[in-house]
């Protein structure tokens, strides 16, 4: 894996200031995903999970950053891929948030067939016929992030994806090791670094940000 220990590091430089931090509130980082711990901490991480977590305030992203990395750990030691997945990706927007910055990978796992090439950074979107929204994040490192949110779960937690991607010509090569996953699909950027949006495999996509 593309680590999250960099991210950690991150996070640990970022000042914790919650007036800076203010005006950048993204919707539902300070959602801790505790479940399964116990109610009286007993290992060195379950401490330091309950430790942050008592002193944790209010609009600390960086903090909610550590924690929500410290809560990925706990889950993938206990085997939960799911919890473990969504709480990287939390970690990824507290840390947004506090830095002022978007991060520079989706922290993809593995080593991917080819060289990525004509990379791009971009968040793009789109709505399916079932009402679930698509969101496509691509960072200048090759990986990529696919999201989707529903009514039920509009942060986007109900299933994320992350790989790599490669663009040659027309055509962009998703791969991704966790599902083992290979395809290739028609791609186009649509203006400048795609801010008209993009057509993927036919389906038109609108630009959110870089």
């Amino acid at each position: 894996m593309r680590s999250t220990v960099t991210l950690l590091i991150l996070a640990l430089t970022i000042p914790a200031s919650a007036d800076a931090q203010a005006s950048r509130r993204p919707a539902n980082v300070e959602r801790f995903d505790t479940a399964g711990m116990p109610a009286v901490p007993a290992s060195e991480l379950e401490k330091e999970i309950f430790t942050l977590l008592r002193i944790h305030k209010t609009g600390d992203y960086s903090n909610a950053s550590r924690i929500h990395l410290l809560l990925a750990q706990y889950h993938k030691a206990n085997g939960d891929a799911k919890l473990e997945d969504i709480c990287n990706d939390k970690a990824l927007k507290a840390w947004e948030a506090a830095s002022g910055e978007r991060p520079t990978s989706a922290g993809s796992q593995g080593s991917p067939p080819f060289d990525s090439e004509n990379t791009f950074a971009g968040v793009f979107t789109y709505t399916d016929d079932v009402k679930v929204q698509h969101s496509w994040e691509f960072f200048v490192d090759g990986t990529y992030a696919h999201s989707l949110a529903t009514a039920d779960q509009p942060d986007g937690t109900g299933l994320r994806e992350r790989g790599f991607y490669t663009l040659s010509g027309d055509r962009i090569r998703l791969w991704m090791m966790k599902p083992r996953a290979d395809r290739r699909v028609s791609f186009e950027l649509k203006g400048e670094g795609g801010k008209d949006g993009a057509v993927m495999d036919g389906i038109p996509m609108a630009w959110l940000k870089q």
